[in-house]
């Protein structure tokens, strides 16, 4: 089925797209609270501003919440699964929620749920000074493992361009030390 080329498969991939966007994204906001349990004007005040800040906050503040929003829902219905990630941004000072694409995120292969699963990873890339900030926040640890000479190493290179110079002038691929990216891997374990 991986071969499979067809204009109806695009199209069913669109219409999915604008069908979930519309759902998720209504005109009223994204965001919509209700009170559970025994109802008080107090907690119908509080739910309404919660539900204002929440809408404000995904529309107006985060302006890249639309957007992987909206990558998700083509991602979807072409790869199977996708997920969102909620998590404090130090950097960025508020709560992020973002794409996490099925090849980026590994499960045990006979995991049945995330709620049981012993383990899960995200692996996502961060540049040089990506890390050093987030070292320098507290985020991360210090280490050693990075390397500081800025030089591409095999592992950096892209498969087809190992064994390949830089054939329009025969330099040696470089990059700068804060350019060159690394592959991190975020695991959250039994305990």
């Amino acid at each position: 089925a991986s071969t499979v080329n067809h204009p109806a498969i695009a199209e069913a991939i669109v219409r999915f797209q604008a069908n979930a966007m519309e759902e998720l994204f209504p005109a009223e906001g994204p965001v919509k609270t209700m009170v559970v349990g025994k109802s008080s004007v107090e907690l119908v005040e509080q739910a309404t501003r919660v539900q204002n800040f929440m809408n404000y906050q995904l529309t107006e503040i985060d302006d890249e919440y639309f957007d992987h929003t909206d990558q998700m829902t083509v991602y979807l219905p072409y790869a199977g699964s996708a997920f969102k990630k909620v998590y404090y941004d130090h950097s960025e000072r508020m709560t992020l929620s973002r794409l996490v694409t099925a090849e980026n995120f590994i499960v045990p292969y006979d995991a049945t749920s995330l709620k049981t699963s012993p383990r899960y990873t995200h692996r996502f890339p961060l540049t040089g000074n990506q890390i050093n900030e987030k070292i320098f926040s507290g985020e991360f640890i210090s280490t050693k493992a990075l390397d500081p000479s800025g030089k591409m190493t095999t592992t950096t290179i892209n498969e087809f361009d190992k064994s390949l110079p830089d054939s329009s002038d025969e330099r040696d691929p470089f990059r700068a030390e804060d350019d060159v990216t690394y592959d991190m891997y975020e695991l959250h374990i039994e305990h």
